[in-house]
């Protein structure tokens, strides 16, 4: 576990994973020259290597290990380290109770290392999933929703804020994001890419906050259910708020299970109205049936614009006469609709024939 080593060590450790995910950890045990057959925790200091590693690379990514399901191995490891940085006082604010029994081993705070000011993307799937796993294995708890389950969750969060974490990515934000004491977190955020799942939040709770992030170049939508609110609205109605209010949005991905066909058009004249910043579109799982291209001719950077398991692409007259001089490249999978694949084609192979007279 992160304890196990000393302070300078582990900072030496992160320093190393700067240099990017080639660095393994017998390179980095190489590098420290650190006599761990002498260390009476050995095996936990190589553990501790993983952890930092697994935890650290991609930019300090919280991505707990992909290899949950691999015989022999364990998260616990990563988890700890995140955990290492948890004091009372976080918890003691998550639940507004001291000292209380959460954990198995007494929290640490002795570690000054400030890996957690490191952090730059965020996917809460996989923090969710963690603290669940975290939680059965340790003997915590057996199930996701208790009491234990959210305090701790909430005394992560209230660590990143502690630790001033600027984050570049946020995935599957949950409702838990729209608490008061992470207000100020989200307004100060630097987000540039976002990826929302209708299944995993609820407004105003999340998209609403996220309004106050006005710099994301990176945004995908999936809808897996559409939920209505009678206070706030449609899922969409705040999606296209969102949309509407960032500067500088390149790159669009729009999975449309469950969308209807006013949402799909909201939709539409909100990406279009962000179109003089927009360099790439992606529509999947969407029913253009009676779509309205208006507007698309706004898009005068796009570049790549496609269509994944759609249907009823038909009347796209609008973007065929649309002068997107800067489109390079239009991708048709899996779709539904004559008119859109034969502009395709014809758009590509002149796309191509430049490309090689130049």
């Amino acid at each position: 576990m992160a304890s196990a080593l000393p302070d300078i060590v582990l900072r030496q450790i992160l320093s190393f994973v700067k240099e990017g995910p080639q660095v393994d950890y017998i390179e980095i045990s190489r590098r420290l020259n650190y006599d761990f057959i002498d260390y009476q925790n050995y095996n936990d200091g190589l553990d501790t290597i993983r952890a930092c590693l697994q935890v650290s690379r991609y930019w300090r990514a919280i991505g707990i290990p992909v290899y949950w399901n691999s015989p022999g191995f364990t998260h616990l490891p990563t988890f700890d380290t995140l955990m290492s940085f948890i004091t009372q006082d976080d918890v003691k604010q998550s639940s507004g109770i001291q000292n209380i029994n959460l954990f198995p081993f007494p929290v640490r705070q002795h570690i000054t290392t400030p890996y957690p000011y490191y952090i730059r993307e965020l996917d809460m799937y996989f923090l969710h999933a963690g603290i669940h796993q975290w939680l059965r294995e340790t003997g915590v708890s057996d199930g996701i929703a208790t009491p234990k389950y959210y305090i701790l969750l909430q005394a992560i969060l209230s660590m990143f804020s502690r630790y001033d974490v600027r984050l570049d990515s946020l995935a599957y934000p949950f409702v838990e994001f729209g608490t008061d004491d992470m207000k100020s977190w989200f307004a100060q955020a630097s987000l540039r890419k976002v990826l929302l799942s209708s299944a995993f939040f609820l407004p105003p709770g999340n998209v609403l906050l996220l309004n106050a992030c006005r710099k994301v170049e990176d945004f995908s939508i999936f809808y897996w259910q559409t939920r209505t609110h009678e206070s706030t609205g449609n899922v969409t109605d705040d999606v296209v708020k969102f949309i509407k209010n960032q500067k500088r949005l390149q790159s669009i991905h729009i999975r449309g299970n469950t969308l209807t066909p006013y949402e799909i058009n909201q939709l539409g004249k909100a990406i279009f109205s962000a179109g003089d910043t927009l360099r790439y579109i992606h529509f999947e799982h969407m029913a253009f049936n009676d779509f309205v291209w208006n507007g698309v001719e706004k898009c005068v950077k796009l570049e790549i614009l496609t269509f994944t398991r759609c249907k009823d692409v038909v009347s796209i007259q609008p973007l065929i006469h649309a002068k997107l001089l800067k489109l390079k490249r239009v991708e048709v999978k899996e779709t539904t609709g004559v008119p859109l694949r034969a502009w395709a084609d014809r758009f590509n192979r002149r796309a191509k024939r430049i490309r090689h007279s130049m």
